[in-house]
């Protein structure tokens, strides 16, 4: 997906289009192009490896590899929603020899979620759209809904801690977030939520936790902000009551299963 106006978003389902794209500068490319490429080729990819983002340009390098008869690697430098990646492209010589695989974020969405990017999206000239991959938010309110709903049809309240995925989410769902937990809280029951894990860079906090918890207690909804998830741990290790159900839910993460394991000892014990 390089134009704008090609780009198709939604909060529930859509597509992206991993492109294949060279950044331009004050160098241009070699004038022989006849003889291009005389050494090995990189090819950043701006996420992890062993996804989509990462598996597609692996077959287009070693297709290249065999048709030019030169090296074509791959280097993966994931982090900041693409950021990274994509800076180091940009900031690579513009010879025509690093290029930068990629789907939409760092080149389309990113720069209207991070108030500043140490590229420019434009400075990027596309080569090739290399597929078309299905493409998915994990995070569902109705997924929230659903088990606060199954929970109600036993007696106790409910103590619910939701660890949010990243600042992100928080921005496009916050209406969402909010609706879902005035709609399925009863009177009795509470809302804890940590403030996002901030790992630096450039990424827009103007949307927070604190900007969820304002939104449910507007509905006459007990809730609460923490600064972080031990801080969550420890008011409901200390307002929990006999008959209380604590809920802990919230985006993929290891660590929060062992987080709940530790809130189950300290009842235990």
């Amino acid at each position: 997906m390089m134009l704008k106006n090609r780009a198709v978003s939604s909060r529930r389902f859509g597509w992206t289009l991993p492109a294949l794209v060279l950044a331009l500068g004050a160098m241009a490319i070699p004038a022989q192009a006849q003889d291009f490429p005389t050494r090995t080729v990189k090819i950043v990819v701006p996420f992890p490896a062993g996804g989509t983002a990462d598996v597609m340009p692996r077959i287009i390098a070693d297709w290249l590899s065999r048709k030019w008869g030169q090296s074509v690697i791959i280097e993966d430098r994931s982090g900041a929603g693409g950021n990274v990646g994509a800076e180091v492209a940009a900031k690579a010589d513009p010879d025509g020899y690093t290029l930068l695989s990629s789907p939409p974020p760092p080149l389309v969405i990113n720069q209207n979620l991070y108030p500043h990017l140490d590229f420019d999206p434009l400075q990027f000239v596309p080569i090739t759209v290399m597929g078309r991959v299905p493409n998915a938010l994990v995070v569902n309110p109705d997924k929230i809904a659903a088990t606060l709903t199954t929970l109600h049809q036993f007696p106790g309240r409910l103590l619910v801690l939701f660890q949010p995925h990243g600042f992100g989410p928080l921005k496009l769902m916050k209406d969402e977030f909010i609706a879902c937990f005035a709609r399925n809280l009863t009177a009795d029951d509470v809302l804890v939520m940590p403030e996002p894990v901030y790992f630096g860079g450039t990424v827009d906090r103007s949307v927070s936790s604190i900007d969820i918890i304002r939104g449910v207690e507007a509905t006459g909804r007990e809730a609460h902000v923490f600064a972080d998830r031990a801080a969550c741990g420890d008011w409901l290790a200390g307002h929990a009551r006999e008959s209380d159900r604590i809920i802990v839910m919230g985006a993929r993460d290891d660590t929060l299963t062992e987080f709940a394991q530790g809130l189950l000892e300290h009842f235990t014990v």
